[in-house]
């Protein structure tokens, strides 16, 4: 379902009058393969909280977790274990399919460290199009460079400001996929998260977009909503008023009030 929302509004509210409800400790450095790692933050507390695995965006050619670091460590506050991860970027010999197997290594080590529970997953920008086409891919990226081989369970997925469609960039992501879209199309489609649309596990999907945003249009956020409601998702998509491609992750602007709906997602796994 599609809202609009000037969520900038609520959020001024947020920041000015509501306390961090958790502190948050931060574990660093976990391996989930040989080169790759990622880092934990944690509310403090003796409850049961659900669990985030978080990744970057970057252009598919940059970025690293550090990038997302205030906006993990916000989420924690407000009662959600972070797992903040990163993947082989394409100007460090990243591509398809090392980028997407490197994905689902933090999915299985996020799941060993936190005992089998169901994991949301959160991709920003070109993280969000990598996620969430291994969210959808089933064992497709399974790789014994995985640290962990524990089973994945999903709770969910959230893309924020997400470009979901590859082939709209053409000759860019050509590196990427290693070839071209008209020479190889096959690795494309399986590139994306529209090329499961039909055969994998219906799991709830958010949607969250700027409309201000000229860094990634949000006609990628409609197609893709428009897509997965044909295919029988359950979709939520909320259009933020006023927010552009850096806000919504900000947690001095948009970032505490998406933050909000990640929790509101991510908690469904504990009712």
């Amino acid at each position: 379902m599609k809202k609009l929302i000037a969520l900038s509004l609520i959020v001024v509210g947020c920041t000015a009058t509501t306390p961090v409800v958790y502190g948050v400790e931060v574990t660093r450095d976990i391996a989930f393969t040989d080169s790759l790692d990622l880092d934990t933050f944690a509310p403090i507390g003796h409850d049961e909280f659900p669990v985030v695995v978080l990744f970057h965006g970057g252009s598919w050619y940059g970025g690293e977790r550090t990038d997302v670091e205030d906006f993990a460590r916000l989420l924690a506050s407000k009662g959600l274990v972070v797992y903040n991860a990163t993947y082989t970027v394409g100007g460090a010999g990243g591509g398809y399919p090392q980028s997407y197997e490197d994905i689902r290594c933090a999915l299985t080590q996020a799941s060993e460290l936190s005992r089998g529970a169901p994991l949301t997953v959160v991709g920003y920008s070109a993280g969000a199009h990598l996620a969430s086409t291994v969210a959808l891919s089933g064992e497709a990226f399974k790789s014994d460079k995985c640290t962990s081989a524990a089973t994945v369970t999903l709770n969910g997925f959230v893309g924020l400001a997400g470009p979901y469609e590859a082939d709209r960039y053409g000759p860019l992501l050509a590196s990427w996929f290693g070839n071209t879209l008209q020479t190889d199309p096959d690795r494309w489609t399986l590139g994306g998260p529209y090329g499961y649309l039909a055969t994998a596990a219906k799991i709830p999907f958010v949607l969250v977009h700027g409309d201000q945003d000229q860094v990634v249009q949000l006609g990628f956020s409609d197609d893709f909503d428009r897509l997965l409601v044909a295919n029988d998702f359950e979709v939520s998509y909320d259009i933020i008023e006023g927010a552009d491609h850096a806000t919504i992750v900000d947690p001095l602007a948009d970032g505490p009030a998406v933050a909000d709906v990640i929790f509101t997602l991510a908690s469904l796994a504990s009712d």
